[in-house]
């Protein structure tokens, strides 16, 4: 872990302070995120994503995921309206939500008027996923560029 973070942070370094240009190969979805401004995404020799990271991730994140607790346990029923229900403990859940029909405001509130939160987080799927979603769509059209 410390070796790799060494030399992602020799290669950030190369790039800022010396302009040099990196290729980056990898399948490590961490890298690309930490490395990379652009991404190329290749299928089977066939360029099927070519753009800035920050646009693929716009492209395709469409859902989040929120982690909540609670001080008081919750009742055996407990449902967000318009968040699917991962997992659900005594006293916290754990849920999915898509952002093009869910606003992230309207399930904080939900979430709020449901008891008292301890704790929230809100995250979006990791980079390994939105590239798994891709390859996925480009199995079912029979490949292409995105």
């Amino acid at each position: 872990v410390v070796a790799k973070q060494r030399i992602r942070d020799t290669i950030l370094r190369m790039n800022e302070q010396e302009q040099v240009g990196v290729l980056l190969t990898s399948h490590d979805a961490g890298d690309i995120e930490a490395l990379c401004k652009r991404v190329i995404i290749i299928n089977h020799g066939q360029i099927v994503y070519q753009d800035r990271v920050s646009a693929l991730k716009r492209s395709y994140l469409t859902s989040k995921q929120v982690d909540v607790r609670y001080a008081e346990q919750l009742p055996p029923d407990f449902q967000v309206a318009g968040a699917e229900i991962l997992k659900a403990g005594a006293y916290g859940a754990k849920l999915r939500f898509d952002t093009r029909t869910t606003p992230v405001e309207s399930v904080v509130s939900r979430l709020a008027a449901a008891g008292s939160l301890v704790d929230v987080t809100i995250s979006d799927p990791s980079l390994e996923e939105v590239i798994r979603v891709i390859y996925g769509q480009v199995e079912e059209s029979g490949g292409g560029e995105k």
